[in-house]
């Protein structure tokens, strides 16, 4: 398991990355697969232990938990991707330096002499996006 903090961009977008197991071997070396649980039962369960977390904070108060509870749109999202299959070696190994990436890109980054700025790029899709920032936006974005 994994936390990122941000997303491409990079924008605050706190978010866990985790490789979980797709099943168990019994005592006779044979592979059980789970059955898929519903990504709603797991998004409320991980919503419900985080807050009794944030409630052991004494930072937090309860009030803004609470109202954090009442929400329509929560922020709390699960989404459970294709199995990988253990023998890709390649995509195992893909997937767990995924885990570990570095907050930011090397390669979408470009510094934009003209403007003195930081140009970050994503591409999603056919879709490409860009932030810039000076360099004082650049290492604020990255502190957070």
């Amino acid at each position: 398991m994994n936390l990122h903090t941000a997303g491409d961009l990079p924008n605050w977008h706190p978010h866990i990355h985790t490789l979980i197991p797709t099943g168990a071997f019994d005592s006779n070396d044979e592979f059980h697969p789970f059955e898929l649980t519903s990504t709603n039962w797991l998004t409320s369960r991980f919503a419900e232990n985080l807050f009794v977390l944030l409630e052991l904070e004494p930072t937090i108060e309860i009030e803004v938990i609470e109202n954090i509870k009442q929400w329509t749109h929560s922020g709390f999202n699960v989404w459970v991707g294709e199995p990988v299959n253990y023998y890709q070696t390649d995509e195992l190994k893909f997937l767990a330096r995924y885990l570990r990436k570095s907050t930011i890109n090397q390669t979408k980054l470009k510094f934009l002499d003209s403007t003195q700025k930081i140009r970050i790029t994503k591409q999603f899709d056919d879709k490409q996006t860009h932030k810039d920032f000076t360099p004082l936006e650049f290492l604020a974005e990255l502190s957070q």
